[in-house]
């Protein structure tokens, strides 16, 4: 997913952080984290109390695809199954779906069952947008489990779709940063928070 960080890409003005060496970096330095459906689970989950610190510390974290490790506080992946492939069902009128269609969000048609991210359960509290067809979670957002917020999407790996080019994907994830980016905002007083 290096394409997303080039010049033109959406991602251009973010800095890459070297997973390898994350346990040297301060999390606490940023107020976004950002993860690519393509990223190290097993790095991930190495490094995940490091990552809970900095959700704790009021950072906001969006993290896509196949999300196994159980790496951030709260969620889990839960694999993959027949309704996965299936078109979704937004569940919420949240600005981060409104105007779209469950077509709209469905990147992996039931033909293509090779290309399926399957679905998490999301922590009780957390704000499901997009359910499968079985009412499992493919993009929620949780603001109780710790004093940051997260995003997590499984089979909506809009990062992936942007970068093949799909014009809805990448209106999708220009919204998403922009909801991010302002998310982000808001992390001193979170920050302020912290006892």
């Amino acid at each position: 997913h290096h394409g997303l960080v080039q010049p033109d890409g959406p991602l251009h003005d973010f800095e890459v952080l070297d997973l390898g060496r994350l346990a040297q970096v301060n999390l606490n330095g940023y107020s976004l984290l950002f993860v690519p459906r393509s990223a190290d689970g097993e790095m991930l989950h190495a490094r995940r109390y490091q990552i809970a610190r900095f959700l704790d510390h009021g950072g906001v974290l969006v993290a896509f695809g196949e999300l196994w490790g159980d790496w951030f506080p709260g969620g889990h992946w839960a694999g993959e199954c027949r309704e996965d492939t299936l078109e979704p069902r937004i569940v919420s009128n949240h600005p981060l779906v409104a105007g779209y269609t469950s077509h709209d969000l469905h990147w992996h048609p039931a033909t293509e069952r090779w290309c399926c991210h399957g679905h998490l359960d999301a922590p009780p509290a957390a704000e499901v947008l997009v359910r499968n067809a079985r009412g499992d979670a493919w993009l929620y957002i949780d603001r109780q489990t710790t004093n940051g917020v997260i995003l997590a999407a499984s089979n909506l790996d809009v990062d992936t779709h942007t970068f093949h080019g799909s014009a809805v994907a990448r209106a999708f994830f220009k919204r998403l940063l922009a909801w991010a980016e302002a998310e982000a905002a808001h992390a001193p007083e979170r920050r302020a928070r912290v006892p």
